[in-house]
């Protein structure tokens, strides 16, 4: 099952976006849908900070994983950092890189976009 949604380049969308996620994956136990809440807010984040567009989120529910895909319409491709200890920003993709099972960037069209995804097992 494929749900999708889009979401206006504000504070407000990563909420709203969290919130999706968290209804989409209700029968799934609660650390699944923590993950996921958590990292699709810091790849929400990333596009109202940094790509600076709309966005579309997709959940996909398989037999024994999830995947979240957020795509934008910035051709800037994000990297992995390494943030200080005092650095306030920086570490999106490294929570993502951490929590999730596997992750990726996949260019939607040279320069004009790209998705951002990552998987959970959920048994």
């Amino acid at each position: 099952m494929t749900r999708v949604v889009d979401f206006q380049p504000n504070a407000a969308s990563v909420a709203e976006a969290r919130r999706f996620v968290k209804a989409q994956l209700a029968a799934y136990s609660t650390d699944v849908q923590e993950t996921a809440e958590l990292c699709v807010s810091e790849l929400a984040t990333n596009c109202v900070l940094h790509a600076g567009t709309a966005f579309r989120l997709r959940v996909v529910l398989g037999n024994d994983s999830v995947r979240v895909e957020v795509t934008d319409h910035s051709g800037d491709n994000p990297e992995l950092q390494y943030a200080h200890p005092t650095d306030e920003h920086g570490r999106g993709l490294q929570i993502v890189s951490q929590l999730s099972d596997r992750w990726g960037v996949e260019q939607t069209s040279p320069g004009a976009g790209k998705t951002v995804w990552f998987m959970l097992r959920t048994a």
